[in-house]
C-alpha cells in the first residue's frame, strides 16, 4: 500500500511511461460506470455545463466508457454527443445500454480521433488526460476535431491537490488509480492548449481541499479537481 501512494505520488512530478492497456479491462469498466454515476461526476458535469457560455448542438465526449456520463452530459447540454472509448468492453456496453439514446458510442485506437476536422461544437475530456500516453498528440487531435469558435472542457485530478493530500493517504482508506500516467497542474495544461492553438484558456478549481489545507482556506488552487475551459 505504502509502495503503491509513493509511485502515485511521484506522478504529480514524474510521466509514467510504463505499459497502461491491461488496466482497461471489465474491471475498469464497472468502476468507471460507478463513478460516473455518483453525485460527485455529475457535480462536475453540472459545473461545466453551467460555466458555459454557449449553445451546442453537436459534442464528442473522448473517454466515454459505459456511456452513463455521456447521457448525463447529453441531459445537461441539450445537445448530441458522440462518445468513443479505446475499451471495447466498454464501447459494446454503451451502445447495448443506450440502444434507443440520439448519442453514438464508437471504439477507437487511443491516437487518432476517427472523425473529419472541424466537426464538433465541443469536446469533453472527463478524467482521461491523465491517462494518455502523448500529451502533445492527444491536444493536437483535441483540437483538430472542434470547429472554430468550439469549446473544449476538460476535468482531471488537480496535481496541488494531490501534492497537500500525501498524508491524507497515510491516514485514510486510499486506493491509487495505477492506470493514470500523470496528476497535472492547469500551468501545464494551460501550456501545452494555448501552443496547440486554443484560446480564452482559463483554469478553475473545483471540490474539496486536502486535509492539511482546510483551515489555511487557501485559494481555489488546492482544491480535489482541476477544470479548463477553452476555445478554439
Amino acid at each position: 500500500m505504502i509502495r503503491d501512494i509513493i509511485k502515485d505520488f511521484k506522478k504529480v512530478f514524474i510521466f509514467d511511461k510504463s505499459e497502461k492497456k491491461f488496466y482497461y479491462g471489465k474491471d475498469y469498466t464497472k468502476k468507471i460506470k460507478k463513478f460516473s454515476q455518483s453525485v460527485r461526476w455529475r457535480n462536475e458535469a453540472n459545473y461545466i455545463a453551467n460555466h458555459s457560455k454557449s449553445n451546442f448542438d453537436l459534442g464528442l465526449d473522448v473517454g466515454c466508457n459505459a456511456g452513463y456520463g455521456t447521457e448525463y452530459l447529453s441531459s445537461v447540454f441539450e445537445s448530441k454527443i458522440i462518445g468513443i472509448d479505446i475499451s471495447n468492453d466498454a464501447v459494446n456496453k454503451a451502445n447495448t445500454i443506450f440502444f434507443d439514446s440520439r448519442n453514438e458510442y464508437v471504439l477507437y485506437d487511443g491516437a487518432k480521433i476517427p472523425y473529419p476536422d472541424n466537426k464538433f461544437d465541443f469536446v469533453t475530456c472527463f478524467h482521461v488526460i491523465g491517462h494518455v500516453g502523448s500529451i502533445s498528440d492527444f491536444i493536437s487531435e483535441l483540437h483538430r476535431v472542434v470547429r472554430p469558435g468550439g469549446s473544449l472542457f476538460i476535468v482531471t485530478p488537480n496535481a496541488t491537490y494531490k501534492f497537500f493530500a500525501l498524508l491524507d493517504s497515510f491516514i485514510n482508506k486510499y486506493a491509487p488509480d495505477l492506470s493514470i500516467r500523470k496528476y497535472w497542474f492547469s500551468f501545464e495544461l494551460e501550456k501545452y492548449l494555448k501552443s496547440f492553438g486554443f484560446s480564452e484558456v482559463k483554469s478553475e478549481f473545483f471540490g474539496d481541499l486536502p486535509r492539511i489545507l482546510k483551515h489555511a482556506r487557501p485559494k481555489n488552487f488546492g482544491r480535489e479537481r482541476l477544470v479548463i475551459i477553452a476555445r478554439k
